[in-house]
């Protein structure tokens, strides 16, 4: 199998992998590789948008199929399980300040599998969306909805209709609360930079489940809605028996 070379980041770490696994799954490094410009010819890329450890990550799913699992770690009682800081309610820092720090300026691995989602928006790959997808759909059947900072990185990063920004406004529609909002103060001056077409999203959806004066309780939609494949029965039926799978995977492991 040929080797290609692609180098990461401003500083273009580089990474050696088999073309011919890398041009499978991407529809973006297969047009690059097999075209006639000078990428092709020197079977090597520069792809500076991304960094080296969500490169890291990606080959490791490429190579092994599985990426990197973030658990969940409860704080301390002195600390804020939103923010980890002791003293959230009396930060001292304005939002602009709040977002730069939690939100802006944080390591990719931080949020490890949100920069990988990214990733894969931007270079095409769609398995990997798919996957990680289930993934983010599994765990917040079982918890609230993501934390600000998730989501604005997550907006910071990819168009406001990717199928993971519309999970997340479905969750804001179907799990927020005033009073979760209020546990962490960090949190709070992170609401004030969500981004309008975020919040319309969430407004939009709201106003659906006010129009439509429900009185049960709003389930989140299947996870197949969620998926970029044709919407049939087949498909669908498919879907159903993965979710269960998964399901019932996410009842031994935590998810990240």
């Amino acid at each position: 199998m040929a080797i290609s070379s692609v180098q990461v980041g401003e500083q273009k770490e580089p990474f050696l992998v088999h073309k011919e696994l890398i041009t499978a799954c991407s529809l973006y490094f297969k047009a690059v590789f097999d075209s006639g410009f000078r990428e092709a010819l020197d079977n090597s890329i520069h792809i500076e948008e991304a960094t080296p450890p969500t490169f890291r990550t990606f080959l490791d799913w490429l190579y092994f199929r599985h990426f990197l699992e973030i658990f969940i770690v409860h704080a301390p009682n002195n600390e804020c399980k939103y923010c980890s800081e002791t003293n959230c309610a009396i930060s001292p820092m304005t939002v602009d300040e709040t977002y730069e720090k939690y939100v802006a300026s944080t390591a990719t691995l931080e949020f490890p599998v949100i920069d990988l989602y990214a990733f894969a928006d931007r270079y095409n790959v769609p398995q990997l969306r798919h996957e990680i997808m289930d993934k983010y759909y599994v765990y917040y059947r079982s918890h609230h909805y993501p934390t600000y900072a998730k989501i604005l990185r997550a907006c910071s990063k990819l168009p406001s209709t990717t199928p993971l920004l519309e999970l997340f406004k479905n969750l804001m529609v179907s799990r927020w609360t005033q009073k979760q909002d209020e546990l962490c103060n960090i949190e709070l001056k992170l609401r004030e930079k969500l981004p309008a077409d975020f919040l319309l999203g969430v407004m939009l959806g709201m106003g659906r489940i006010r129009d439509a004066a429900r009185k049960e309780k709003i389930a989140l939609e299947a996870m197949c809605t969620f998926h970029e494949h044709a919407q049939d029965k087949e498909a669908v039926d498919a879907c159903k028996q993965v979710a269960k799978k998964l399901s019932n995977y996410n009842r031994t492991e935590s998810a990240y």
